[in-house]
């Protein structure tokens, strides 16, 4: 903006006396006392929008009031006296369907979409400091079923299955395509393969009956694509409406991370990545770099504390616990792969019908503040008084690929895997990742240096587009580390990808042991698969405990035939990423005197500085004695416990530029 790094540090806001109607009963004075406040504290962006009750918004002819246009001119008018850019968020779940049968495929839906949108967007032609937010954590879904991936069943969506089946297998005959799709999906001749997945297919049993789960993995492929052309289409037609150089996002929750509309799959077609964390306290890290794509810039769109009780039904966390944790999120935004937050809210919403909701946000309904605020104002003076040297940030020199085909696939634990993977990277071998999907890695390879190292975790089946667009990346220089059985695509057919490496035999898959052991780089480890793993898991069948090490272009493939991050020794996984760190010739950032895993220290690279996240996650305060080794900068921060520093330090001369307080 203006030339200059924008990091995020923002707010939802809805106003301070009727919360979500404040287009319906709009009060500009309140407005306007409400970002004079926000302003003070530090906020350099809001996000509101209407969410749900759409109806309400339009007169009898089908045409959004006029009444309505003209308080959001106003809202706008008030962000733009205090300069504060505005996200707008349109629908919520799923879109509103305006009389048809689907939302994302009906021509009837799409068109109420469009006029609906059309109708705010032509409002703000001339506006520059917008940013569309087309729907909130979409599900793509039978709407008796939200937030989990499943079928219709409406004409428009079989028709549109059966033309992405055609698109996906390039075959426009019906018979010849019938043909494959029964090899690929283990079908019987009487049963038709142009229907759509049973809501059985999705579950996972031990015994599949009729159930087929191949399918279930080509349903939530086509999910993301229909997605894709649906969120594309409408920002087309908002860009028409407005202008071309207003943004378009979505925001999603965690949920992208399972099997929701995700951005690794739309990037090309929004400007902004999104996420909400929310529910999931111990993957924050996680979902952050799980969300954010390739090529986007990735903003935690939507962050606060959902309401967690005691068995008496009493708050679970004091306000000081409270504080710590949105301080960490928000501290995580800035220093983890994202460029900054939007908190979960200004004013709370008290008229909500939902305990859990109903009492989020910075101020209390008699407008008192919570000790939230005062973490916030800590992080936003920290961003806002060092635009500058967010500029010019590195991408990480390690990749993970986030194996699609084994997580769509029900019965999978690829969620445990790449979890893993992040953690130990980031809190036991001390380095830093990035992620993409197996399913988009033709945006890595545009990038002009591909990754040093390249990290696919426990896989279990692999598109076989994306292990050559793999295998490219090897030649042009990347190291590539693999854990689990790789040789079978996405529809458990075999491939020849152990011999193309040279393997000396094919090594079929078994189930894994109870426990199994792997020597790594000369020490033997033992890791444990517990519950149903024994009989949901498989390795590769190799009767030594070594990892098997292949060239490729005279770069390195390396292998553990064991899943490592599905298994239970976190020591294992970290000798096994040691080991790749050393064959692909990273360097580490800095060094810890007191190195436990409890700490978390991320450093992000940008052009003239190092920015250090440091994040004390016991339950005791630490001394952090912090050394940035191209330096020898030494750091010490006495870290309270659940709190957070941010660290900015030159890359020239180590000298500390600036630190939160």
């Amino acid at each position: 903006r203006d030339n200059q790094p924008f990091p995020v540090v923002g707010t939802t806001y809805m106003s301070s006396d009727v919360a979500r109607r404040f287009l319906l009963e709009p009060n500009p004075v309140v407005w306007d006392d409400d970002f004079a406040a926000m302003w003070t504290a530090g906020v350099n962006m809001i996000r509101t929008g209407i969410w749900t009750g759409w109806k309400l918004y339009f007169d009898e002819k089908g045409d959004v009031k006029e009444e309505i246009l003209r308080a959001f001119e106003a809202f706008m008018l008030t962000a733009k006296k205090y300069d504060i850019p505005v996200i707008f968020t349109f629908f919520a779940f799923m879109p509103e369907m305006f009389g048809g049968k689907n939302a994302y495929l009906d021509p009837v839906s799409i068109a109420g979409q469009k006029k609906f949108l059309s109708a705010f967007a032509s409002r703000m032609k001339g506006a520059k400091d917008i940013i569309w937010d087309l729907i909130n954590e979409p599900s793509f879904a039978n709407p008796k079923n939200l937030w989990s991936c499943r079928p219709n069943y409406d004409e428009f969506e079989k028709a549109a299955w059966k033309e992405f089946l055609k698109k996906r297998f390039s075959e426009t005959d019906e018979a010849k395509l019938a043909d494959i799709l029964k090899n690929k999906w283990r079908l019987r001749d009487d049963e038709n393969p142009f229907e759509l997945p049973t809501m059985e297919d999705f579950d996972n049993y031990n015994i599949a009956v009729k159930r087929r789960p191949l399918k279930a993995l080509e349903f939530r492929l086509f999910a993301q694509e229909v997605f894709k052309n649906w969120a594309k289409e409408l920002s087309q037609t908002l860009k028409s409406a407005g202008n071309s150089l207003q943004m378009v996002t979505v925001g999603q929750d965690e949920a992208g991370n399972s099997d929701s509309p995700t951005s690794q799959f739309h990037e090309d077609v929004l400007e902004v990545s999104s996420l909400h964390n929310w529910w999931a306290n111990d993957d924050l890290l996680w979902d952050n770099v799980m969300m954010k794509p390739p090529t986007k810039p990735n903003l935690v769109q939507e962050t606060g504390l959902m309401f967690y009780e005691k068995q008496d039904g009493s708050a679970w966390r004091d306000e000081q616990t409270n504080a710590n944790l949105l301080e960490r999120k928000m501290a995580l935004s800035l220093g983890a792969n994202a460029c900054g937050f939007i908190e979960w809210i200004w004013n709370i919403n008290p008229f909500m019908d939902n305990e859990n909701e109903a009492a989020i946000g910075f101020h209390r309904v008699d407008g008192t503040a919570k000790k939230e605020l005062e973490s916030f104002v800590k992080i936003a003076k920290f961003a806002n008084e060092n635009r500058s040297l967010f500029a010019g940030k590195k991408d990480e020199k390690t990749l993970m690929v986030i194996p699609h085909s084994y997580q769509f696939l029900p019965r999978n634990f690829a969620q445990e895997a790449t979890r893993k993977a992040v953690r130990v990277f980031h809190y036991y071998c001390r380095r830093t990742l990035r992620a993409v999907s197996e399913y988009n890695l033709q945006a890595i390879l545009k990038e002009k240096t591909p990754p040093s190292l390249i990290i696919l975790p426990s896989v279990n089946c692999f598109n076989q587009k994306a292990w050559e667009q793999l295998l490219e990346l090897v030649k042009r220089g990347s190291t590539l580390a693999i854990s689990g059985y790789f040789a079978d695509d996405e529809h458990l057919i075999p491939q020849d990808r152990l011999k193309s490496l040279g393997a000396e035999s094919i090594y079929p898959p078994i189930p894994v042991s109870h426990n199994e052991r792997m020597t790594i780089d000369g020490k033997t480890y033992r890791t444990h698969f517990g519950g149903e793993k024994i009989q949901q898991v498989r390795r590769a069948e190799f009767y030594n405990d070594y990892l098997l090490n292949f060239s490729h272009f005279g770069n390195e493939v390396l292998w553990s035939p064991i899943p490592l991050e599905i298994g239970e020794n976190m020591e294992a996984i970290k000798a096994f990423y040691d080991y790749s760190i050393k064959k692909a010739k990273l360097l580490p950032y800095y060094s810890l005197a007191n190195d436990i895993p409890t700490l978390l220290v991320r450093p992000t690279e940008f052009e003239k500085a190092i920015l250090y996240l440091v994040m004390n996650e016991s339950g005791s305060n630490e001394l952090v004695e912090l050394t940035h080794l191209p330096t020898k900068t030494k750091i010490e921060i006495n870290l309270e416990a659940g709190k957070t520093s941010l660290i900015f330090v030159d890359k020239a001369t180590g000298k500390i530029l600036a630190r939160t307080e």
